[in-house]
């Protein structure tokens, strides 16, 4: 005998999405947001497979009409309420419709999903190599990731228009300073003892002064296992301030290892000084 708590009419389960409403009415966002929430208000009262069957029709009549946000959490809450239900394979399936550049955009249900990828493919740790596991977990975990990076926007590589320094970028020029500034990245000269040394960060006034400047900050931009990577610059104005940009999509250990990091670090200028704002770095192997 079923529980009492399970004799609520399937029928109404159902409701959601009348036959004689048309598309439009039928998955209009307000009726789209009504029957996510009655199914989470069936979730959390444990009746599991009538929340399935609300968002399994919600999610067959009206994906196409479904904003971005939405169809994230239509897939993150069915997902969950199909591992509820012990359906794994249904779960999985769920995961590989996930839009991960839309995850990168929406990281609140992005996170509801990897969580819930994590037990649908009996995850027994919570790190991934990137390099070697592509299934949907560490997937989503490295979107989530690159997520983090959104917060900061308005980088800009602009060519640099100064004498001697075209291989550089330009400022932005920042309250008190000079407006004509570039930087420019400069390579150290092959040493024939082997040993390792950074690139140079150099400052380019106006008038083609140069200073060097330096990183403040424990950072791969300084340490000689990763320092070779350095070559990609961006800068922005930020509340007056100039911030850098220090990045490479892929790098390797300098020295030959199978280390590789996706380097992604913010700076401020300061003085001389590069000064360490956030590093979002990400380890991929």
């Amino acid at each position: 005998m079923l529980p009492k708590l399970l004799t609520v009419p399937i029928v109404a389960t159902l409701a959601v999405l009348p036959c004689r409403a048309g598309a439009d009415e039928a998955c209009a966002p307000a009726r789209v947001s009504a029957a996510l929430s009655a199914a989470r208000a069936l979730y959390r009262n444990f009746l599991h497979e009538p929340a399935a069957v609300r968002l399994r029709a919600l999610k067959q009549r009206c994906s196409p009409r479904f904003s971005e946000s939405v169809r994230l959490w239509v897939l993150a809450d069915l997902a969950l309420i199909e591992l509820k239900l012990g359906a794994k394979e249904s779960c999985r399936r769920l995961l590989d419709e996930v839009d991960l550049a839309a995850v990168e955009r929406n990281p609140a249900s992005g996170k509801a999903l990897a969580h819930t990828a994590a037990s649908c493919l009996d995850k027994t740790r919570d790190t991934c190599d990137y390099t070697l596991e592509q299934d949907a977990h560490c997937r989503l975990r490295l979107a989530l990731e690159r997520a983090a990076r959104r917060r900061y926007p308005g980088f800009k590589a602009a060519r640099c228009s100064l004498p001697g320094a075209a291989s550089g970028i330009a400022l932005p020029a920042a309250a008190g300073a000079a407006a004509s500034r570039c930087l420019l990245i400069v390579k150290p000269a092959t040493s024939s003892s082997g040993s390792a040394s950074c690139p140079e960060l150099v400052l380019v006034g106006a008038a083609g002064e140069r200073e060097r400047l330096r990183l403040k900050g424990e950072t791969w931009g300084n340490d000689t296992c990763d320092c070779c990577n350095l070559d990609q610059v961006a800068a922005r104005l930020e509340k007056g301030e100039v911030e850098v940009l220090l990045s490479r999509p892929f790098g390797r250990d300098c020295f030959g290892g199978t280390a590789a990091h996706d380097f992604y670090t913010i700076f401020r200028l300061v003085g001389r000084e590069l000064v360490l704002v956030r590093d979002l770095s990400i380890g991929l192997h």
